[in-house]
Order: structure tokens, then sequence, then C-alpha cells
């Protein structure tokens, strides 16, 4: 539970946007989900902003 609490500290606050359900989303919580389970933050940490940066955009540009 260590690891969890760790990633709760380092979770960003805010709500996320509501994602929009593309392949680029899926692939990007895919590799998030590996990264938190693994204990690797500093990949969960990149991922999660990755993740919202393109929810927010709904994958334009």
């Amino acid at each position: 539970m260590a690891t969890a609490a760790r990633q709760e500290a380092t979770r960003p606050e805010g709500p996320e946007p509501p994602g929009h359900e593309c392949g680029v989303c899926r692939a990007l919580a895919a590799d998030l989900a590996v990264a938190e389970a693994v204990g690797n933050l500093e990949a969960a940490g990149l991922l999660r902003t990755e993740l919202r940066n393109h929810s927010r955009d709904r994958g334009a540009g």
C-alpha cells in the first residue's frame, strides 16, 4: 500500500478531464496502468500528464 500512497501523493490536484475513448487514450491508459503496477512513478507521472493533455485537447494536433 505504500506505493499507492506515494502515487496518490504525487498525483496532481483537480479532476481528470473526461476521456474521449480513442485508441490513443486507451493506449496511454494501458501504459499508465502498467507503470503504476510496477511502481515506475516517473513514467506514471509523465503518462498521466500526456493522457490529461490528450483528453483535454480531444486528440487534436
